[in-house]
């Protein structure tokens, strides 16, 4: 595997493949997913649709961006992940046995798994480090299909391991960390997933409704702890240390600097709400919650994949641990990576470590 500026060929076939099936086989809802993709191959066969939609980011913000009261905008907030919900439900009917873009055959229907396209950030800080006036271009790493979803979130630091010892530990903690991710067994163990599960890719009309769900390039499949059923990404911004910058002062219309964010306490109400969402649409036999699991596993994979927001993140699980298991000691986390990078890791702080993971899993809220 390397780095490079993979072309956008292989990714448009399989975008373009996974819209026609899904047009032909009414896997969608009709006028809810839109694949709206900035691939001028894609605009060779597909003909775009103009939504007459308002970005969701707007909307859920709307007492502070348009002066909506916070009743209505609550409202709008709740009719927005309801239908968010619907439409993920449908997506997880693709599901495969190992991880990657959907092939297709001649006459349209899936064949099989073939190497994904992701951002490599580590190549990205690289070059960023080496010239900070070059290029903002994005480089991408082709990663092979994988069977084992541990695979899936451990390729970006096996792809670039640490020299430095610090960031070494860091990693090998992690890994550990990762080790405990409950994946279910009653069914295939990967799921189709939007690359960018994030606010600013949902439209909405004024009342919340879901108008359109677009920027799927990139779109392939994931394991399912990181699937079609995790919470949206502007719900679990409290667990990224480096994005999230609440200022209770916010509460109070006090405009920030950067974007708006919502309290840890409401981010947790609306996970809630959306869970029950999901309930709705989950198998009666699943064995697991992906929904609620992914207040940790979503973390995990952005700690995995970019190393910018590693540190805190996994800094910040360590300090959870100690709290939901009540420790009299809590743990430090740098002697846990000192640890790891030395390799020193006794029995019982591994065993600490899974007590404290499983732990975390079965209370995420």
């Amino acid at each position: 595997m390397t780095s490079s500026r993979v072309p956008y060929a292989a990714s448009s076939r399989a975008i373009i493949g996974l819209l026609m099936y899904t047009i032909c086989h009414n896997l969608v809802m009709p006028a809810k997913i839109h694949m709206i993709i900035a691939d001028p191959l894609v605009s060779l066969f597909v003909e775009y649709r103009i939504i007459s939609g308002k970005s969701l980011y707007d909307a859920w913000f709307g007492y502070h961006l348009s002066g909506v009261d916070m009743e209505t905008t609550d409202a709008r907030r709740m009719r927005a992940l309801s239908d968010i919900g619907a439409a993920m439900s449908q997506v997880g009917k693709f599901s495969f046995n190992s991880s990657g873009f959907v092939k297709f055959d001649e006459e349209g229907n899936p064949s099989g798994i073939g190497q994904s396209r992701c951002l490599d950030h580590q190549e990205m800080l690289d070059r960023r480090w080496e010239n900070e006036a070059g290029s903002e271009d994005p480089i991408y790493i082709e990663v092979p299909a994988f069977e084992d979803p541990q695979q899936q979130y451990n390729v970006f630091q096996d792809l670039n391991p640490s020299t430095m010892p610090f960031a070494r530990g860091v990693s090998l903690l992690l890994k550990e960390l990762i080790k405990w991710i409950p994946e279910p067994t009653n069914v295939k163990p990967f799921v189709l997933a939007h690359p960018d599960f994030d606010i600013q890719n949902f439209l909405v009309s004024e009342d919340g409704q879901l108008l359109g769900v677009i920027d799927w390039d990139g779109v392939c499949c994931s394991a399912r702890s990181y699937g079609n059923e995790i919470y949206p990404g502007w719900l679990t911004r409290d667990w990224d240390p480096l994005t999230y910058d609440y200022q209770k002062s916010m509460d109070e219309g006090k405009e920030p600097v950067g974007c708006w964010e919502d309290s840890p306490e409401t981010l947790q109400r609306y996970r809630i709400a959306y869970d029950e969402i999901m309930s709705k649409f989950r198998e009666r036999d699943a064995d697991i919650n992906l929904t609620k699991i992914s207040l940790i596993t979503e973390s995990r994979m952005i700690a995995a994949a970019d190393p910018m927001c590693r540190h805190g993140i996994i800094h910040k699980i360590i300090d959870e641990i100690s709290m939901v298991l009540e420790l009299t000691e809590s743990l430090n986390f740098t002697d846990l990576v000192e640890a790891f990078a030395e390799g020193s890791v006794g029995e019982e702080v591994q065993a600490t470590l899974e007590c404290g993971m499983k732990k975390l899993f079965q209370d995420a809220r």
